[in-house]
């Protein structure tokens, strides 16, 4: 009986993993540059049962748990999102790979969020105010609206000459980024390569939104809820089972 309680607390937990980052998609359905949670498919697994759980290794074993469900691990979908159009001068969307790097306290970090504004010294700022990096250094531009290339170069009203040019970063290996909230990303110890203007396109007046599939986000949340709720009566049957044999034993 008491293996049937372990295996359904098992499920439970891991059912629950999966309502927390389906949870978290849909509340950032509107964040720009957002990429989703996917929780990886569970795996059944056998736990070595011990007489004394308290003393793994030295007490006699009892047997295997089986049937019971791993908690899935989480890894981030970095497809591309669709782009808005907003026809603001300073919104920009990345067509393609890398992000845009910002300086912050904590050294450069990396967002897809390109809802940048100027502050008062002229510096392009994301909404936190960090310094969006061009390739020296932040980037500072004159009054009016510029305009901005494919290639991330920055022309003012008249000019023919660029003030600056959008130096987007790449990480090789995805995995090592981390989120660290205000929607970026810490690279850690892993490189920063600096893209060529060739390898990607920048869209002005454009913001890329959330890659979060609203409706099968939902659909998901509701299979999961109703697994969720199944899983709770099993448990509940396992409990008013133990129960019958422990009165009947008394």
């Amino acid at each position: 009986m008491i293996r049937g309680i372990y295996a359904a607390a098992s499920s439970l937990l891991s059912l629950l993993h999966r309502q927390e980052a389906l949870s978290h998609n849909l509340a950032n359905m509107n964040t720009p540059g957002f990429k989703q949670e996917v929780v990886l498919p569970q795996r059944g697994t056998t736990w070595a049962l011990v007489q004394d759980w308290g003393r793994a290794g030295q007490s006699p074993p009892i047997g295997g748990l089986t049937y019971t469900v791993e908690r899935g691990n989480t890894e981030i979908d970095y497809r591309q999102g669709p782009l808005e159009n907003t026809q603001r001068p300073l919104d920009l969307a990345i067509v393609g790979d890398g992000f845009f790097r910002v300086q912050t306290p904590k050294g450069v970090r990396l967002t897809r969020d390109g809802t940048f504004h100027r502050d008062s010294a002229g510096h392009l700022v994301t909404s936190d105010g960090y310094f969006l990096l061009g390739e020296n250094g932040p980037l500072q531009i004159g009054e009016g609206d510029p305009y901005i290339a494919a290639d991330g170069s920055i022309y003012m009203p008249g000019a023919t000459t660029p003030v600056g040019r959008i130096a987007l970063g790449r990480v090789a290996d995805l995995t090592a980024l981390r989120p660290q909230g205000d929607n970026l990303w810490d690279p850690g110890d892993a490189p920063v390569e600096v893209m060529p203007p060739a390898q990607t396109t920048i869209r002005q007046g454009f913001i890329e939104q959330a890659n979060v599939d609203v409706s099968g986000t939902v659909v998901s949340m509701m299979l999961a809820l109703r697994s969720y709720e199944a899983t709770q009566r099993t448990l509940r049957l396992q409990d008013e089972a133990l129960q019958r044999v422990l009165d009947i034993g008394r």
